[in-house]
């Protein structure tokens, strides 16, 4: 058993309750995607992917990753959360944690599961990513996984919450297409776009429900016990 802080045993509930779901993250996707067929080929391939929660220096902060320029990855080059597609014999939410262990060296055992996301189709790759919520009650050292991994990017919350973080970027496709005015997430050097922008955009909108969660230090007097993973 572990101690859920405050304020994500109110993310856990506010995630319990009906998602924003896909109007949500069509705020953060390109008009291209806004209108496309919203119809999945049958063999739609389900994936997972890992939002994780953890204090440093007392702010909320999450972990991405900048995919390495793989032959054959559609999305290389793109920044996103750990994750990956469903094995054999593990639920999504084992795929969620099983990928944060292999591309950023997560322990799955020091994480605690606070809820999940509505699933998203990717069409360029069949995927139906499923983003899971979890908590660990301290930072870690991650470590990029070699083959996959370009490099690890920390960000507090607060960074994805600003406004000026949001903006419209042309964005330039390995196969020589050319998008215009795709919403993004930009800081530092860091542009995030597509899928993984669309999935923080119905984040935001979950928290924004509450909106002192993103401030509200992850240290608290009131805690509640909960499961490890599962």
């Amino acid at each position: 058993m572990q101690r859920l802080p405050e304020p994500i045993q109110d993310l856990a509930r506010l995630l319990s309750q009906r998602l924003p779901g896909r109007e949500a993250q069509l705020r953060m996707a390109h008009a291209a995607r806004a209108r496309g067929d919203l119809h999945m080929r049958a063999d739609v391939r389900p994936a997972a992917v890992l939002i994780l929660l953890y204090p440093r220096d007392d702010q909320w902060h999450t972990v991405l990753i900048e995919r390495r320029h793989v032959p054959g990855d559609r999305h290389a080059g793109q920044i996103s959360f750990p994750g990956g597609r469903q094995e054999p014999g593990e639920t999504l939410y084992q795929t969620a944690l099983r990928e944060g262990q292999e591309e950023i060296a997560a322990p799955p055992e020091q994480i605690a599961r606070v809820g999940a996301l509505t699933a998203l189709h990717i069409p360029v790759s069949n995927y139906l990513v499923h983003p899971f919520v979890g908590f660990s009650p301290r930072p870690h050292i991650f470590i990029p996984q070699p083959s996959e991994v370009a490099r690890i990017i920390e960000v507090p919350l607060t960074t994805l919450t600003n406004p000026s973080t949001r903006t419209l970027r042309q964005i330039n496709l390995p196969n020589g297409t050319v998008l215009e005015d795709v919403p993004c997430f930009v800081f530092d050097e860091h542009l995030i776009w597509g899928a993984t922008a669309m999935i923080i955009s119905e984040f935001l909108s979950v928290i924004d429900a509450h909106p002192t969660l993103p401030h509200a230090p992850l240290q608290s007097t009131r805690q509640g016990r909960y499961p490890g993973p599962g």
